[in-house]
């Protein structure tokens, strides 16, 4: 089922060398050529592939070259809640569509990050059982009848669990931003409670939303050229690029923070886990 919820995509559960500034490359910079990390052991991940072209497990030899993490296959993408931040306003509606001639890359558009805030304070306002109810009625609709009885039922909790965008700090689940989403599950958030590295959530999700609106329309092998592409060749996403350290703490908690699917067992797995970091 698919439904308007603004979380991580498909991009933000592939977390591989293609995320990261390689040793030496100024993110800031123009664009340049995909290099190996300096001091990578040869068949690990941002290292040079062995000379039969395979990688240690969990890895696949790119172009023959570097060693990057495995792509997950048939994992959801939330195009319909929009993984990116805004569009340049001269990106007009032609722009939108197939990308240039012979590639599934969007063209004409910029990226420009939207307004990600720092999360609220952790606290241990929940139980489990109540996390679980309020993911069973809020999910898909934080401020549906159903939900809003809960939350008045178990206070303490909701006002942990729930938070107005225009909030100088976010909660995990936070409605009324950006303008027209219901929802957003703040995995930004959660990757700044577990990685106890500030900004490092933050600059997470500014990397996937860039990769995500010039990317969306790509599949498989196309998706990973189009993001190797963007992130280190024409390098429209090349400023957003994680450093080594954020990468590799986001590597660790991408199974608690990252988003699931888009079915409704997968969603209310993550919600659960957010709200379960943030307010237990």
């Amino acid at each position: 089922m698919r439904i308007p919820v603004l979380f991580g995509s498909v991009i933000g559960l592939f977390v591989g060398s293609l995320l990261f500034a390689c040793v030496g490359e100024d993110p800031g910079s123009g664009p340049a050529s995909v290099t190996l990390e300096a001091g990578v052991a040869i068949g690990e991940r941002g290292g040079p592939c062995y000379a039969n072209k395979t990688c240690n497990e969990g890895l696949v030899c790119e172009d023959e070259i570097l060693c990057i993490t495995k792509p997950i296959s048939g994992s959801p993408r939330a195009t319909d809640g929009g993984g990116a931040g805004p569009v340049d306003a001269s990106t007009d509606a032609a722009d939108a569509g197939d990308g240039d001639a012979g590639s599934c890359k969007r063209t004409g558009a910029v990226f420009s990050p939207w307004s990600i805030k720092p999360p609220v304070p952790k606290t241990a306002a929940c139980t489990d059982a109540q996390i679980a109810q309020l993911a069973d009625a809020c999910f898909t609709a934080p401020d549906g009848p159903s939900c809003m009885i809960l939350r008045g039922q178990y206070a303490a909790c909701a006002t942990c669990a729930f938070g107005h965008g225009g909030n100088s700090q976010w909660a995990p689940i936070v409605t009324g931003y950006p303008s027209g989403k219901p929802v957003y599950y703040n995995i930004a958030g959660c990757y700044e409670y577990l990685s106890n590295n500030s900004g490092c959530g933050i600059e997470y999700q500014r990397v996937i939303d860039c990769f995500d609106l010039y990317c969306a329309a790509c599949t498989g092998a196309d998706e990973t050229s189009c993001q190797k592409q963007v992130g280190h060749v024409t390098g429209e996403c090349k400023a957003y690029l994680l450093n080594q350290t954020c990468g590799n703490l986001i590597d660790i908690y991408e199974g608690t923070c990252g988003a699931k699917g888009t079915s409704d067992a997968e969603l209310k797995a993550h919600f659960i886990n957010l709200v379960s970091v943030a307010c237990k």
